[in-house]
């Protein structure tokens, strides 16, 4: 793999995967100044709770973590959004943390196109995880015998 250094407002950057990728080209807002404004957004004009707000801050920051290589929302692609699926899974991340991180993005993808004005990929087209199918299992007429045993013998 071919490196390629490159000194941008005084600072070097070595470059293993495409420049487009690595550095924020474009006039729009970094995530360091949008996520502030969009857990805001989400408390006071969606009028989430505090716990989702959290939420969405954890959920975000797994989205950094994995995908380091952006500056800005309107550079994400949906190549990208398989590598984060791919390095949460491979993390030993299940479904459903994958989902919640997803959706997550997916709500600030809407912020950022809807009510910040930048143009973004389309939320819709992010797709989550499929969850296997649960299955019920019912208690035998035995189970159910000794589960009201057990209850009579504590009173």
């Amino acid at each position: 793999m071919e490196r390629v250094n490159l000194w941008i407002k005084g600072q070097l950057y070595t470059f293993t995967e495409s420049i487009e990728k690595t550095v924020n080209f474009s006039d729009a807002p970094t995530f360091e100044e949008l996520i502030p404004k969009f857990l805001k957004y989400r408390e006071f004009d969606e009028k989430r709770s505090l716990e989702t707000v959290d939420k969405d801050r954890e959920c975000i920051g797994w989205f950094l973590k994995d995908i380091n290589y952006l500056r800005s929302p309107d550079l994400i692609t949906l190549e990208d959004i398989t590598t984060l699926k791919e390095r949460m899974w491979r993390r030993g991340c299940g479904e459903c943390r994958i989902n919640s991180v997803l959706n997550t993005l997916k709500s600030f993808l809407r912020f950022c196109n809807q009510y910040m004005k930048i143009q973004t990929i389309n939320s819709q087209e992010i797709k989550t995880m499929k969850l296997p199918k649960r299955q019920v299992e019912f208690l035998s007429d035995e189970e159910v015998q000794q589960f009201r045993q057990s209850l009579s013998q504590k009173d």
